[in-house]
């Protein structure tokens, strides 16, 4: 009898065994292994910036990398949240990643997620992106809300002068028919309850972070690397904003306030009011030529006839070091 219990409970202590190994195999899979099937690989001619930080001096080389497109868009429409853990090299993509109302994207201050060169587009963006480029912002349009971004290191040129953007000269909002004035790395139209914090942009054409009608934001750490225009460029409407610890080298304004702008950078125009900007520290002497913080009312006046107005109110600017000049001026028409 005894020898029968023990080859009775041989095979029961075999099968927990065998559970914990597949437990601890289970553990030890990467954050982002199931989607591995739809990660994909190219090859393209790239420029590194070269030794002295100027990427029109440095070689082509061919590249063969990954791309994470359609795996990172999965997981965001699923489940409206994506984790990018670090990793050595990038992570390659060939379009805007879109965030729906209620997403979050969460990347280690470490991982590197980069643009392929030619693509012109933004690296993320919410998904109602809409410009009102005819006409002002309608009362009852859609907005997206509660869209979060921290962390990662967004990179889309490798560019460290104007003349090498390796084919990303745009921020659009997509390949095909973008959204006319839109030009950011992290593009964020159209939203209600905006957060982006913690982020790197490194060696890019496009402004950092850029935002248009948008209400109740919040722009918390960005550190420019070397980037080619604005840090956080704020297009009208907005209201109820906060941006604060803005650090790095810029080689236009860290912070720009537009209610009115340039058609080809203002997706919309209309009143900015309300925002905090606080804790910016300008680019070292000498590294930027226009290391300014802006601020640019105006009236727009569109093909139509209509005329609206785009006042800057109730802006509060505290513990700016580094800045070269304040600009604050009505602008002429483009």
């Amino acid at each position: 009898m005894m020898r029968s219990r023990v080859r009775a409970a041989l095979p029961l202590w075999i099968f927990l065994m065998s559970g914990m190994i597949a437990s601890r195999g289970a553990a030890a899979a990467g954050p982002l292994d199931d989607l591995r099937p739809l990660v994909t690989t190219r090859s393209w001619p790239e420029r590194q910036p070269g030794a002295s930080g100027g990427g029109d001096a440095a070689p082509w080389r061919e590249v063969t990398a990954e791309i994470w497109t359609a795996a990172f868009q999965r997981r965001i429409d699923e489940i409206k949240r994506l984790e990018i853990p670090a990793r050595p090299e990038p992570y390659s993509i060939d379009g805007p990643l879109v965030l729906p109302s209620g997403a979050m994207l969460v990347a280690d201050p470490k991982a590197e997620i980069r643009l392929v060169p030619g693509v012109n587009t933004c690296l993320v963006r919410n998904a109602n992106l809409v410009g009102f480029a005819t006409g002002p912002v309608p009362a009852d349009t859609q907005l997206d809300t509660d869209i979060s971004i921290e962390g990662g290191i967004w990179t889309t040129t490798l560019a460290t002068t104007p003349d090498a953007p390796q084919g990303n000269v745009r921020g659009g909002s997509g390949r095909t028919s973008p959204v006319p004035g839109a030009h950011g790395v992290i593009l964020l139209h159209n939203v209600l309850r905006a957060r982006v914090r913690n982020v790197t942009v490194r060696e890019s054409r496009p402004f950092a972070v850029h935002l248009g009608n948008v209400q109740d934001f919040v722009v918390d750490g960005l550190a420019l690397d070397n980037t080619l225009r604005d840090g956080v460029h704020v297009s009208g409407l907005a209201s109820d904003g906060l941006i604060r610890n803005v650090r790095g080298v810029s080689k236009d304004d860290p912070v720009a306030l537009t209610a009115w702008d340039w058609q080809q950078y203002a997706p919309s125009f209309g009143p900015i009011e309300r925002i905090v900007i606080e804790d910016v520290v300008g680019s070292p002497p000498g590294a930027s030529p226009n290391n300014a913080i802006r601020l640019l009312p105006g009236v727009k006046r569109f093909a139509d006839g209509t005329v609206l107005a785009c006042p800057i109110r109730h802006v509060t600017l505290r513990r700016i070091t580094d800045i070269a000049e304040f600009k604050c001026y009505d602008q002429p028409r483009p």
